[in-house]
Parts: C-alpha cells; structure tokens; sequence
C-alpha cells in the first residue's frame, strides 16, 4: 500500500545505557539534538552515542510506522531517505520542550513535506502543557498520544474525513493538507489497485489529468 494513516502503537524503547544519555541530553537548557557536545557539558564519547541513538530511532520508527509519515499517511517508498524527518511533535528549539527532546513519544518520522516549513516545522500545537507528558493535549491528531482513527478516516476513501466532528480531525487535515492535490492523487494511485465506484474514478482522472497538465 502507498498509503495509510492510522495510530502508532508504540514508540522507541530505551536500554538502560541510552535512558542515562537521554536524561543527560534532555537537562540541558540548550538544543542538543544538533549541538556539537563540547567537553564542559558532556564525557567524552557523548557526540558518538548520540549519534548511534538518533540512527537507532530512525531505524525502529521505520519498522514501528511500516514506513508510513505520521501525519499524512504516504509511504516513504515514495520519498528519498533523506527527506524521511525524525520530527518533534512538540518543537525542541522551544524552551519549555527542550526536556521532551528525546522522549520517544515526542519524535515520529514524517515526509519532509508534512515537516516543511510550509506546514509543521516548529509549530507549537499544544493547548495543555504538563511536565508529564502524557497528559499534553495538542489541537491535531498526536501520532502517540490519539488514536487516530477516531479522529479521521480514510477508509476505502478519496478523501480524508473528520470523525464525529472531531476539532482534532478538522486541524490535522487542514493543517498537514490531506485534501490537496498531491495527497488526492497518491490516494488516487491507490485506489486505482482497489474497488472504486465510478464518481471517484472520474475525480481521480480529473485530479491526476491536472497535475499532468502542471509538470
């Protein structure tokens, strides 16, 4: 399937030795997903471990997602290894966050589309803020936190639709853009392998007829 949208049922799991690195990277008041690790703050070896953590967290959300983006749902056959982002639901160059950034709940893969900066980059969605993490309330579908399946669906369907007018459905389709053209016709493509009645097969002509018209 090229396409899917539905709720991560787990998240990274940390070994012993990688939860003590995670709780040295999350005290500080700096942004160490990026940072170079200088010796006054960190033992020696830091930058390496740190390396080996981020590359382990691609690697297990690959398997944990089935290669699917967290917010729209595409399958990262379709995009380049480079443009799979380990993303941060909850933005870690915002101060108040900085000790969420290697909380496995906080970082899902998402094409580099979703993680623009014509859409997420470092938004803030959070409407309830809590040091405990599962208590956070965002206003779109968390990929760990919801289920979002009662949130949006996308079953057998071209288009994405709000589940019993879900405020988080609504944001998250307008937000991550699940009715636009490029995700109508990844959709379209799709469906195309699957049973489509014949309204939706003109939609998918007429879509995928326009993009054409565009390259």
């Amino acid at each position: 399937m090229m396409y899917q949208l539905k709720n991560i049922q787990t998240s990274v799991s940390y070994n012993a030795e990688e939860l003590v690195l995670v709780a040295l990277l999350n005290s500080k008041p700096f942004d160490t997903w990026n940072c170079n690790c200088p010796l006054e703050e960190f033992p020696r070896g830091t930058s390496t471990a740190r390396k080996n953590l981020k590359d382990k967290i691609k690697r297990e959300l690959i398997v944990i997602q089935d290669n699917y983006c967290a917010y729209c749902g595409v399958n990262f056959f379709l995009v380049t290894n480079s443009k799979i982002h380990r993303d941060h639901i909850l933005p870690k160059n915002t101060e108040r966050y900085r000790k969420f950034t290697y909380e496995s709940k906080n970082i899902v893969l998402s094409c580099d589309t979703c993680n623009g900066l014509d859409i997420k980059k470092d938004k803030d969605y959070v409407t309830y803020y809590s040091d405990d993490y599962d208590y956070i309330e965002t206003s779109i579908v968390h990929p760990h936190l919801d289920n979002v399946e009662e949130h949006i669906n996308l079953n057998n369907s071209v288009y994405a639709e709000v589940v019993n007018d879900s405020p988080k459905g609504r944001m998250s389709i307008i937000e991550f853009e699940l009715n636009c053209e490029r995700n109508l016709v990844l959709r379209g493509k799709l469906m195309r392998r699957t049973t489509v009645n014949t309204a939706e097969e003109l939609l998918i002509d007429s879509i995928m007829g326009r993009s054409r018209q565009l390259r």
